[in-house]
């Protein structure tokens, strides 16, 4: 973003002309070239004469880290550059600009008031709609999650900001995402990983205890029923293996709330899925099962009606 340094205005009048022949000058000092900055350019005024009333001479500074220039590029310095000198014709202002060894951008406009503010907005607005390319971390540990199934989440924020996130691949262990856009696309991606960081840092874990011979009831055909809940719930269940005998322990992941809610509507169905399937185990001697069927299984066949 672009800051205001200072503004000088007005014209020495001529009393002060006779008494200080050096006025001028103080009133409109020439921009410093020190020795941590180098000056890459000047635009000159379409006509060089004398001042008026409403000249002014104003300094603007871009911060380094809000620069879109690539510091390595000569060709992109050489860009920006000629952008800058085309923008000082067109509104007929001086534009000196110098950069310091941090990177800093400081430009120099004089010229009529009204000219100068048109510059300044042009500037302004090129700024604004430069690509650049910006880095932000995000913990390595959770990129499958902001990756999402078949890169679907990632595709979601690129549509919606209008910015290109690169991501590294799983085996690089690096933390830092790459981000490619204007400078308005690229500070809402580094906002939504920020949320999203928070919000993975937020999730939590909860075990319910449901009968095994209930899961199925829950899981539903092919799963269908158990990814409703999660959809409802924006949440992940787990049941455990099939194989895993009387192991009653069903694990519900996701945000501390959304956790909650699902807890409380996985123990009501538990509830009723026990009211509605009760089992009662009576011992038998192993003699004597056939007797208790009876014959072709009639006596099972009558009790369960």
């Amino acid at each position: 973003m672009m800051k205001n340094l200072s503004m000088v205005s007005g014209q020495p009048s001529a009393e002060d002309a006779m008494s200080n022949g050096n006025n001028y000058n103080l009133s409109f000092p020439a921009l410093p070239v020190l020795k941590t900055s180098e000056t890459i350019g000047t635009a000159q005024l379409k006509k060089r004469s004398n001042f008026k009333s409403s000249t002014v001479n104003e300094i603007i500074t871009i911060p380094a880290q809000d620069r879109h220039w690539d510091r390595n590029s000569q060709l992109e310095n050489k860009k920006c550059k000629e952008a800058y000198m085309k923008i000082g014709k067109e509104c007929n202002v001086g534009i000196e600009i110098c950069v310091s060894k941090t990177m800093d951008l400081t430009l120099q406009i004089s010229g009529n008031r009204v000219n100068v503010e048109r510059a300044k907005q042009k500037i302004n607005t090129f700024e604004q709609t430069q690509i650049k390319t910006t880095t932000t971390p995000f913990p390595k540990e959770h990129r499958s999650t902001l990756l999402g199934k078949q890169g679907l989440n990632i595709k979601n924020i690129e549509k919606r900001t209008g910015a290109r996130l690169q991501i590294p691949c799983m085996k690089n262990s690096a933390d830092i995402i790459y981000i490619t856009g204007t400078k308005d696309s690229t500070k809402k991606v580094v906002q939504e990983l920020e949320e999203i960081i928070i919000k993975l840092k937020s999730k939590t874990e909860k075990e319910i205890k449901i009968d095994q011979r209930h899961h199925g009831a829950i899981i539903g055909f092919n799963g269908e029923k158990v990814r409703e809940l999660q959809k409802i719930f924006n949440v992940k269940i787990i049941f455990p293996s099939p194989v895993e005998a009387r192991n009653n322990l069903v694990k519900i992941q996701g945000l501390n709330n959304d956790v909650n809610k699902a807890f409380k509507s996985l123990a009501e169905l538990a509830e009723v899925l026990d009211e509605i399937n009760y089992v009662l185990e009576i011992p038998i001697f192993k003699q004597f099962h056939k007797l208790s069927a009876g014959k072709r299984a009639i006596f099972i066949k009558k009790r369960r009606n």
